[in-house]
């Protein structure tokens, strides 16, 4: 059996090969405007998909923070941000990060992998 290797060669609309590097930032950009439509998006609750997120929210057991709706209103019994406030404004920002690492481990991390997970849905943290 005879092997062979083929290469591929992208190419412009006139024809002409693809640099290296106009690939690379064709993805770039691909991936720009990608970011830049979901930001016009406001990121879904996490519990019923439905309504924009309004709070990240802690549930018991364990420490689990999700950001959610309304829909949630009437199960949580534990902390909440309002992601208004926290999206909204660094300084609220800085001193509520501040005030959530001094918790325990488990608390502090699943807010922050809620606050990741809100910015990869979309979300938007301003300056």
């Amino acid at each position: 059996m005879s092997s062979s290797t083929s290469t591929f060669t992208a190419h412009r609309t006139d024809g002409q090969p693809l640099h290296p590097h106009e690939d690379l930032i064709g993805h770039l950009l691909a991936r720009q405007v990608h970011r830049k439509e979901l930001r016009r998006k406001k990121p879904r609750c996490e519990v019923c998909g439905k309504k924009p997120a309004v709070s990240f929210s802690m549930f018991y057991p364990g420490y689990r923070w999700l950001f959610v709706c309304m829909c949630t209103a009437e199960d949580e019994h534990g902390p909440w941000v309002s992601i208004k406030d926290y999206c909204g404004s660094q300084k609220f920002r800085d001193d509520k990060d501040r005030h959530i690492g001094e918790k325990r481990a488990e608390y502090s991390e699943s807010f922050f992998a809620a606050v990741a997970r809100y910015v990869d849905a979309g979300g938007v943290l301003r300056q």
